[in-house]
């Protein structure tokens, strides 16, 4: 008996370790089936790619009804499982056709989802959606209508609004303005962190950029012979700083790309570049006049000529960006899977597009900035500048103002970071 109960667990135990493994290595499906309610049968496609190395793990899906077909993606694993939606609701009148889809267990993830003058655009996103369409969006029992709008309740700190429903748990968001951060989250609320006692030349502050969780600057009031760089934490309260003894740099450095934990610096007196990496509190050569300047496309290491230093600029969060006759700035969000982020120049504004990579001829409407050098994307969310407003927007939260303040968000030197702390 005992034989058998031993024989039976090990079975159990294989079987256990073959899905764990499965769901560890696998890189994703590719499945196809259909739904039927209330009259319509959707046809969906869903491919899932996980366990990426360069992009975060995701779903694509095209749901086809009738004579029409939807495609979008989900920045979301769904525990790696198959045939995730669940449930469907469709709407179609002379202007409009929308879907509101349910996952796993039954719950909807974003708004309801519609197809307007060959654009993809979600429900809250409308300015005057028709009243069938209202009504339609009223009748879904399980729609949170207060997920997706956006929340006016506003207190004053300082000067600053703060949209304090609107705050995500997770996202630390800071805006830097030269002598020093913001940092707005739910934590402090808003909380400005002075890097600097005294007031400095803000044009003189060359090198002040985020990444990971911390904010590095030079401390630009130490008056020694080479550069005291600081590391502040963007989530807490703590911050490290390191003496760059070895290293002789000059007041004439400045940043020209940020990738992984590290910033990279150029030092026009002394033409050599350098890499800080806040992970390992080091401070290495990496470019000079024989190797030439190390920069970063597409998530891949690449070098050019010193000549061509004053052309280059890159970001982690960015994988390449161009311009061309139709659109003042494409960025181009994650290596195989992302978005690309389309900027429109309408009158003293732009308006905002994303794609999916994979399927760029199908845009969907963001929303409105007036700057389109102070944007920032984190994992599927984009957070930029409208006027005198700061908000963010994804698929599952539609747009969101976060802060408003003239003097802070118009001003020419402030920068935008959001730290994403995963759980």
């Amino acid at each position: 008996m005992g034989k058998i109960f031993r024989t039976i667990f090990m079975l159990f135990l294989l079987y256990y370790m073959y899905e764990f493994a499965f769901i560890i290595f696998d890189s994703g499906h590719h499945v196809t089936y259909s739904i039927k309610s209330k009259g319509h049968t959707f046809n969906i496609e869903e491919v899932a790619h996980t366990n990426l190395k360069e992009d975060n793990d995701n779903y694509s899906f095209t749901i086809k009804v009738g004579n029409s077909e939807f495609k979008y993606s989900i920045f979301n694993d769904f525990k790696k499982y198959s045939y995730v939606i669940k449930s469907l609701d469709y709407y179609k009148d002379s202007s409009y056709e929308c879907l509101f889809v349910r996952y796993s267990n039954n719950k909807p993830i974003n708004d309801v989802l519609c197809k307007y003058k060959n654009e993809l655009i979600y429900y809250n996103n409308m300015e005057n959606p028709s009243e069938s369409l209202r009504k339609f969006v009223g009748s879904l029992e399980d729609y949170d209508v207060y997920k997706y709008s956006d929340g006016k309740e506003v207190k004053n700190y300082g000067g600053i609004l703060l949209y304090e429903k609107n705050l995500l748990d997770n996202h630390y968001v800071s805006v830097g303005y030269g002598n020093g951060l913001y940092r707005v989250n739910p934590v402090d609320k808003i909380n400005n962190v002075k890097i600097y006692d005294t007031e400095l030349d803000i044009s003189k502050i060359k090198v002040g950029d985020f990444v990971g969780n911390k904010y590095i600057t030079f401390n630009y009031e130490v008056l020694n012979n080479y550069l005291q760089l600081e590391f502040r934490n963007i989530n807490d309260r703590g911050f490290n700083e390191i003496n760059v003894k070895d290293v002789t740099l000059s007041k004439d450095t400045y940043t020209i790309g940020t990738f992984g934990t590290s910033i990279y610096v150029y030092d026009s007196e002394s033409e050599k570049e350098y890499e800080i990496d806040y992970d390992s509190l080091k401070i290495l050569e990496v470019g000079n006049k024989e190797t030439g300047i190390l920069y970063y496309v597409d998530g891949k290491k690449k070098r050019t000529s010193i000549n061509n230093i004053d052309n280059i600029s890159f970001k982690g969060t960015t994988s390449s960006s161009y311009s061309d006759s139709k659109y003042a700035k494409v960025d181009k969000v994650g290596i195989k899977y992302g978005y690309y982020y389309y900027y429109k120049k309408d009158g003293n504004k732009y308006t905002i597009y994303r794609s999916d990579i994979n399927n760029s001829d199908l845009l969907t409407y963001v929303g409105t900035t007036t700057d389109i050098d102070k944007v920032y994307y984190a994992d599927d969310f984009i957070y930029f500048i409208n006027g005198n407003e700061l908000y963010y927007y994804s698929d599952s939260t539609g747009k969101k103002v976060v802060i408003a303040n003239n003097d802070l968000l118009t001003n020419k030197y402030t920068k935008l970071y959001v730290y994403i702390k995963k759980n």
